[in-house]
């Protein structure tokens, strides 16, 4: 079947200035008609699919023409991890709407709650934060047997139990922060920055290597996000985290040898 750029519009749910947009990238180019008109073939119907498939992975639209556009491209194996995705997602979502038909129970008269129950499912809504912000970099980074362990060991978790550790991490990371003036290299800031290695190894389910250390030291300063969070206590801090990790990892390695 065949559509303009209002019919494929109604039918996808994309508005039609999003659809001409997309065109303009090169995106998803309709064949053109002598009047100037766009014409969608179900060739153009499929690859619409594909892109949004991408978007609700989060993955930028200049990306994903990469993506659709290299012949090498496994697209059955993405589909298959978005899948995956999605069914952590219900999972989680499943898991949070007992929860909150047992607390209406209960306010209704019913069977009393017991403290582990109150707090099923929000380790889970940790996990789902988790994997939307960070979750396809340190997949494609560390592998999905990396981030499910962490993720298995986070839904673990009661609020309670989450919020302290969190706030052990802030305190590390401000810790690290205060260190700045000294430098990368002063035996305070390594300190600090040895009971962060010691932090990540003890609470989110993950062994890291020395290697995975340092890889994600160059995550806190290249990826926005990542740079944007430590920014919040001190400007230069991600950049900072780069080079005092870099140096922790050589020398503990100059150590282990």
């Amino acid at each position: 079947m065949e559509y303009t750029v209002r019919g494929l519009s109604k039918l996808s749910g994309v508005s039609e200035r999003a659809l001409r947009y997309y065109d303009s990238l090169g995106l998803l180019c309709p064949e053109r008609l002598p009047n100037g008109y766009r014409r969608y073939g179900s060739s153009e119907v499929a690859r619409l699919q594909q892109i949004l498939f991408y978007r609700q992975m989060g993955i930028p639209l200049k990306e994903i023409a990469l993506l659709l556009d290299d012949p090498e491209f496994d697209r059955a194996a993405a589909l298959l991890c978005h899948r995956q995705s999605l069914c952590r997602k219900l999972t989680a979502l499943e898991k949070l709407i007992g929860n909150i038909d047992r607390t209406l129970q209960e306010w209704k008269g019913g069977e009393k709650m017991s403290d582990q129950e109150r707090f099923a499912g929000l380790g889970k809504a940790a996990v789902e934060k988790n994997e939307q912000a960070y979750g396809r970099e340190i997949r494609q980074k560390y592998g999905d047997k990396a981030l499910d362990q962490s993720n298995a060991a986070l839904s673990k978790l009661n609020k309670t139990q989450y919020d302290a550790i969190m706030q052990e991490g802030e305190a590390i990371t401000a810790s690290i922060a205060a260190c700045m003036p000294q430098g990368a290299d002063a035996q305070e800031t390594q300190a600090a920055i040895a009971r962060h290695y010691a932090y990540l190894n003890a609470h989110f389910g993950i062994h890291y290597t020395y290697e995975m250390y340092a890889g994600l030291g160059q995550m806190y300063a290249c990826d926005p996000r990542f740079t944007a969070y430590y920014e919040r206590f001190a400007p230069g801090l991600a950049a900072f985290m780069q080079q005092a990790i870099a140096i922790f990892v050589q020398e503990a390695g100059a150590k282990a040898e």
